[in-house]
């Protein structure tokens, strides 16, 4: 995931966040590409997945978090 996202921030994306279930969160923000690991995953039914943390990320950077408060909030 670090290349496509150094691709995507060449590009001109502000920011860029790769998902994979369980497994550690990627972002790309300004310089920097990092994992997060993740407070805790759900289990069942991953249909809409996506579109809970693209809200979740929504409301913690409205809410003035930082963007890696914001992704682990999501």
């Amino acid at each position: 995931p670090a290349e496509g996202i150094k691709e995507m921030l060449r590009r001109g994306c502000g920011s860029v966040l790769v998902t994979h279930g369980a497994d550690p969160a990627w972002l790309g923000s300004g310089e920097r590409i990092s994992q997060l690991s993740l407070p805790g995953v759900v289990g069942g039914n991953a249909t809409g997945s996506g579109d809970s943390v693209c809200a979740g990320l929504a409301i913690g950077l409205l809410s003035k978090r930082s963007m890696e408060e914001s992704v682990r909030y999501a």
